[in-house]
């Protein structure tokens, strides 16, 4: 709790916070400028002309002032006579700076309220009984704080005051004007012993004590260890100092009449005592003398303390009628919602019935049987839309508990790996079974069907329709890959979705990648798995999955059927088959014949991966195996394709950005330096011959160079 009271304490006017959008006015001020520098040079030709006069020298470039040119006003000082002094003046022209802010004031054709003529507005302010409310509206806009805030508006506050209930608020102080007095009195502000905002009133409004609901924080002891001042009045300078002093209004919760400023014991803010005391001394006056000096700070402090007192007990009445109110309107309204045959909790909660009985509580109104008949049409409307939401929701949530178990039950399946070709999770929720069980949700199914799903016959059932799935998908896929009326002619052929050349690729993706990043290529199995990818910043939509949303890669098709003819293997998925290609390449490179001059592939581990992105960048794709021995001799040896290493740099480029290091070259210009007809070069003369850059640099040249978009392995050389 801050133990520095003394800008609270002060019985300084407030502060009225800024108006909204207020546009200051300073064309006055200029205008009074204008007016005493024209007046001060009259003044000083007059003296100057005179003094000329009595040396005998005539007044050059001194203007003389005759009986027709003396009278005559300067240019900005506006003379009334007995014509003019009826009529109005003409008003103050404002600079164009200040045009648009004075027209931002305005109201606009849509604010209703704004248009209103002051009278009605007025009229609908003063009913609503609450300055509160005043102030509230006040803060809309700042056409409304000026109408309500200027002298026009104070008999708004003023009858407001006057009609609140339980009885009237006190009238304030000649220093506090009606805004400053409503923000003080209803703006909230943190609790002095939790830190916490609370909407609750000062506990003392004398030195701005404010102290929340929480009751540890209305224990009075921790209170007085918290920066308080207990002043003996018996004693001096103690009972002078106390008379200019702002002190609580009462030093316990609930006074007595006599318990109240100035017969109640005194506590104020050590602060502000400290400072009074210190001020004192400075004078090194006696404390007699003192109190003369200090006359209007003692009749301002006993018009701010009386104030306060008044405040202090409307605000314990205003307690004791909100108690009285609360519980008569409680009574009124349970005994009235229950006859009807309501919930009391849901038709205060959810019903305009609710609304109105809260609003009536905090006015200090009375609610009766005669309002809720007003309103019981409306609230049997609201309360059957909340039944409908109840069961939308119980729903909802046995939809969630099918659908969890049914996704344990798919991870199930996937785990013991009997069915290596599976839908989507989406699609596998389409499956006519499953679907059948996503539709009995209900509150009273959703046990039911997980102890179900737990029985062999349901997980049979299911395991057929996925069989089912994968058939029909199969002969779409086929169909995709060219092969629509594809049959088996002999038990021992490959289906054309299980060839190891065939992968397919998603339209749909390709049209979001657009080339700016590479595309995956999906065997078979994957694509019956795939799900596009969300826009970014738009919700994942699972539509149902359709085998005319993939496309056979024939680039790929027709370099893979070639590097099996290389190999001499079979066209297909088997795992001998992949076991035997990972042999066959096993210490071989692919050496890439339509780059200019060429490239080298690895094939690290017998994977293709490489291979197959390398080859889109070609329509026909020609290459050949060779050895690494035969390759990475010399400079080669040096200088090896590194898998992997594209990633690593664009990290790198990522973390460092303008810090990345310039040590990566481009392959194609290092083998074409290499092929040169001159004698052969070695690695360091290659090296120093070499353009070095960063990696978004080679990215650049790649693509205006050698017109490569996206950069793979084969493609950089790292030097150092």
């Amino acid at each position: 709790m801050p133990d520095d009271g003394a800008g609270a304490a002060d019985v300084t006017p407030l502060k009225a916070p800024a108006a909204p959008s207020q546009a200051k006015d300073r064309t006055q001020p200029k205008k009074r400028a204008r007016f005493e520098e024209n007046e001060e040079s009259t003044a000083g030709q007059a003296v100057k002309r005179a003094r000329l006069e009595e040396e005998g020298q005539p007044a050059k470039g001194v203007p003389l002032e005759d009986e027709s040119t003396a009278a005559q006003p300067t240019k900005d000082v506006r003379l009334e006579d007995e014509s003019t002094a009826g009529q109005p003046t003409k008003r103050a022209r404002v600079e164009d700076g200040n045009t648009a802010a004075a027209e931002a004031t305005l109201p606009k054709n849509d604010d209703l309220l704004m248009l209103m003529p002051l009278e009605l507005l007025a009229e609908v302010l003063i009913s609503t009984r609450s300055t509160k409310d005043i102030l509230t509206v006040s803060r809309c806009s700042g056409y409304l704080y000026k109408t309500l805030c200027g002298p026009s508006g104070a008999f708004v506050w003023k009858k407001t005051r006057q009609a609140t209930l339980p009885e009237p608020l006190p009238d304030p102080p000649a220093f506090i004007n009606e805004y400053q007095y409503a923000a003080f009195l209803f703006d909230g502000g943190k609790c002095e012993v939790c830190q916490v905002n609370t909407k609750e009133f000062y506990a003392s409004f004398a030195i701005k004590l404010r102290i929340c609901q929480r009751e540890e924080c209305h224990k009075w002891r921790r209170i007085k260890r918290s920066g308080f001042y207990n002043i003996e009045k018996g004693t001096s300078p103690g009972n002078k100092i106390v008379q200019w002093t702002p002190v609580m209004e009462s030093a316990i919760p609930e006074p007595l009449e006599f318990d109240f400023w100035p017969d109640a014991t005194a506590w104020c803010r050590t602060t502000v005592w400290e400072r009074n005391v210190k001020q004192w001394k400075l004078t090194e006056r006696s404390i007699e003398d003192y109190e003369q000096f200090q006359k209007a700070a003692i009749k301002k402090n006993k018009e701010w303390m009386t104030f306060c007192v008044d405040l202090f007990k409307w605000k314990s009445a205003h307690a004791k009628a909100y108690a009285l109110i609360k519980e008569h309107n409680e009574i009124i309204a349970r005994r009235t919602v229950t006859q009807k045959g309501y919930d009391f909790n849901d038709v205060l909660n959810n019903t305009c019935f609710g609304v109105l009985y809260r609003i009536r509580t905090k006015h200090l109104e009375k609610v009766s049987e005669q309002d809720f008949d007003k309103m019981a049409q409306q609230v049997q409307v609201e309360l059957s839309k909340l039944a409908e939401k109840r069961k939308r929701r119980e729903r909802e949530a046995s939809y969630r508990t099918i659908r969890e178990a049914l996704h344990k039950h798919y991870q199930t399946i996937r785990a013991e790996g009997k069915n290596p070709v599976l839908p989507s999770f989406a699609t596998f929720c389409r499956l006519p079974v499953t679907s059948s069980l996503l539709a009995l949700a209900g509150r009273d199914t959703s046990k039911s069907i997980q102890n179900m799903l737990r029985k062999d016959g349901v997980g049979d059932v299911i395991k057929n329709e996925l069989k089912k799935w994968e058939n029909d998908a199969r002969k779409k896929m086929a169909a995709v890959s060219g092969y629509p009326n594809w049959k088996v002619a002999n038990i021992k052929d490959c289906h054309p979705v299980d060839r190891l050349s065939v992968l397919f690729r998603c339209k749909k993706c390709s049209e979001d990648a657009n080339g700016r990043y590479p595309v995956k290529l999906m065997t078979f199995a994957q694509a019956c798995e795939h799900e596009c990818l969300p826009v970014p910043g738009q919700k994942r939509r699972h539509l149902p999955w359709d085998a005319s949303d993939f496309v056979k890669e024939e680039k790929v098709f027709n370099t893979l059927q070639t590097l099996i003819s290389l190999v001499d293997l079979q066209d297909t998925r088997a795992p001998a088959n992949i076991a035997a290609l990972k042999r066959q390449l096993n210490g071989q490179v692919v050496q890439c014949l339509s780059c200019e001059p060429y490239s080298l592939i690895n094939v690290p581990m017998g994977r293709i991966d490489n291979l197959i992105r390398h080859c889109q960048r070609h329509e026909t794709m020609e290459f050949r195996l060779v050895k690494t021995t035969d390759v990475f001799g010399g400079f080669y040896g040096k200088y090896p394709v590194v898998d992997g290493i594209v990633k690593v740099l664009s990290d790198r480029a990522k973390r460092l950005q303008d810090n990345d290091p310039k040590n990566c070259g481009c392959r194609y210009c290092l083998y074409r330096l290499a092929q040169q007809p001159d004698n052969s070069p070695t690695a360091e003369e290659l090296e120093e011959r070499m353009q070095q850059m960063g990696f978004n640099g080679l990215k650049s040249h790649l693509k205006t160079k050698h017109h490569i978009f996206l950069v793979g392995d084969e493609d950089v050389v790292v030097f150092g």
